[in-house]
């Protein structure tokens, strides 16, 4: 199985590469109100509208590495379209099959926290919407 990995405050994680679309830099982000902390922006890439999430906030309240040089990586499955930045791409990565089950690792032993899409979005549905309590 090949994955993407990439690191956010020093953890390494790895998605599916089946549901990357790409990883892209340097694009417009568009801020949106009333979103959950996480949620930088939107962005409009190649005529399809990505939510653009900080990957360090969204799993552990760090704010990412982000400057106008971050790499995001666009995610695509079933009908949803996700965008994450974190600290460093680390870039595609191939696992045995069975590590899936047994935990996987990189061939100098760092182990990958695999994740998918469909838990990311998970996460994200239970987050806090709007401005929050005014008081």
């Amino acid at each position: 199985m090949e994955i993407v990995a990439f690191s956010v405050d020093g953890r390494l994680y790895g998605l599916d590469a089946q549901h990357v679309n790409r990883v892209i830099e340097n694009v417009k982000i568009f801020s949106a109100p009333f979103m959950p902390k996480c949620h930088i922006g939107l962005l409009f890439y190649r005529g399809e509208l990505y939510d653009v999430i900080d990957a360090g906030i969204l799993f552990n309240q760090k704010i990412s590495l982000v400057d106008s040089h971050s790499r995001i990586i666009l995610m695509k499955w079933n009908r949803n379209k996700l965008a994450i930045i974190p600290d460093v791409v680390v870039g595609l990565v191939r696992i045995d099959d069975q590590a899936i089950h047994q935990g996987a690792s990189t061939a100098h032993g760092q182990k990958i926290d695999l994740i998918t899409p469909d838990s990311l979005w998970t996460r994200l549905l239970k987050l806090s919407y709007g401005p929050g309590k005014i008081s």
